[in-house]
Order: structure tokens, then sequence, then C-alpha cells
């Protein structure tokens, strides 16, 4: 049978001094501490950057979404609209823009609440297509949508509507 605990302490700490078992000693040193904070602060903007290249990706998955919505939005105005009407647009030297506003969803905005839009496109209607510049069957439509204060921010899509002559 083993003795009890209490007996073995006093033999643990009988060859020690008691001036080495000083409390001060039982801490971290300096070095300790600042290698510590060193490491934790090297992670710790590791981590930040990862956040903002996350925060990045982010804003530029929901662009592309809502430019996306709004691109898709303007083509079904495009594709509904009369063709002769269109057509008569496109054949001017200076073929207008409609230009329109969206909220941070891809809603659009009345036209008085234009101050507040986070996007804007703009639609512009040509005579033909690229291929065929003067063909009187087909208009080509370029539509830009970009994000207000981000320069950067631009996307283009262009498709061509085509004359489908309607039974009467």
């Amino acid at each position: 049978m083993l003795p009890p605990l209490k007996s073995l302490l006093p033999l643990v700490h009988r060859n020690t001094p008691a001036a080495s078992r000083a409390p001060w000693r039982a801490g971290f040193t300096l070095v300790e501490i600042a290698v510590a904070l060193g490491v934790t602060a090297v992670s710790l903007v590791g981590t930040l950057v990862l956040l903002q290249n996350g925060f990045s990706a982010y804003r530029s998955a929901m662009d592309s979404s809502i430019s996306t919505t709004i691109i898709q939005q303007v083509v079904s105005q495009y594709q509904l609209a009369d063709f002769q009407k269109l057509q008569a647009l496109a054949t001017g030297e200076d073929p207008p823009r409609e230009t329109h506003a969206y909220d941070e969803r891809g809603l659009p905005l009345a036209a008085g609440d234009s101050g507040e839009a986070i996007y804007r496109s703009v639609g512009e209607v040509r005579q033909g297509t690229p291929l065929e510049p003067g063909s009187d069957n087909a208009l080509w439509v370029i539509i830009t949508v970009s994000r207000e204060g981000s320069p950067a921010f631009r996307r283009t899509f262009t498709t061509i509507l085509a004359r489908q002559d309607r039974p009467s």
C-alpha cells in the first residue's frame, strides 16, 4: 500500500532552496508574451484579409445577379414594344437612349426617385445588326447597367430584335 500523498510532498521540495521557488517565476516571460501577441496579430490580419476578400466577392456576385435581373426587365420591355416605333427611334441620326433608375434590389424607381438610384440602365436601339447594318428586319439593342459610385462596375448586354410579321 502507498503512503498518503501529504507525506510525499515534503520529499518533492526537500532539496529545492526557498529562493528558487519564488512566486515571480511562476508567470510568463516578456518574450513569451511578445511572441504570443505576434502570432495573434498575424492570424487576425490574415482573417481580416479573408473577410475583405469575401465581402468583395459577395458584392460582385450581388452586382452580377442584380444587373442580370435589370437586363432581363429591359429586354422584356423592348420585346413587348412595337417594332415600328423602335425602328423609328433607331433611324434617327442620334438615336435616343432610354435611362432607367433602380434601387439596391434591382426594382425600378419612379422618375422622381432617381436620386436614390443604386443602379442605372441605359438602352440604345440601332438599325440593323452588327453583321447587317442596313437591315430593316432587325434592330440591334444595347443595354448597359452600371452601379452608382463604382466606375469599375459596368455590364453591357447586346441583343437583336427581329421583325415578326403577325397575321392580321
